[in-house]
């Protein structure tokens, strides 16, 4: 079975070797400054971990998609997956790493990316985009 144990947006995130991935800096939330069109976002890294068992195979199809508080699909992203074999009895694993550069959302809200392997959704990564002032508590929306 296809699992998904880890998603996030983090500052940063990278593979280092043996294994080990290194995430920092979590978060769920972009404070951005108003604007009438889109919404550009801070530099930063989309994270999932997975696992899957031998019987799963190793190659595979990962569907990505941005999605708004509707449903409403923005974009999507497909691109291939290997999960690597880490032993026996124990399961094999794929850490999934996109770097979101110049990346952008219609306007402030909330959004979710959902990853989906075979067609079924396994993970979902909510985050909001807020303007500075509804953060403080000041200006018409707050």
């Amino acid at each position: 079975m296809i699992q998904f144990t880890v998603g996030a947006i983090a500052d940063y995130a990278a593979e280092t070797g043996f294994g080990k991935l290194t995430i920092v800096g979590i978060f769920n939330r972009f404070n951005v400054e108003p604007s009438d069109g889109p919404v550009f976002l801070a530099e930063s890294s989309l994270v999932f971990v997975g696992s899957a068992s031998l019987t799963d195979g190793t190659q595979h199809t990962a569907v990505i998609a941005l999605e708004d508080a509707d449903n409403t699909r923005i974009t999507e992203i497909s691109l291939p997956i290997e999960f690597v074999a880490t032993g026996p009895g124990y399961p094999s694993l794929v850490h999934l790493i996109l770097h979101l550069r110049n990346f952008s959302v219609p306007r402030v809200g909330d959004y979710a990316f959902r990853l989906r392997v075979l067609g079924k959704q396994c993970a979902e990564v909510p985050f909001t985009v807020t303007t500075r002032s509804e953060l403080l508590g000041i200006g018409p929306n707050a």
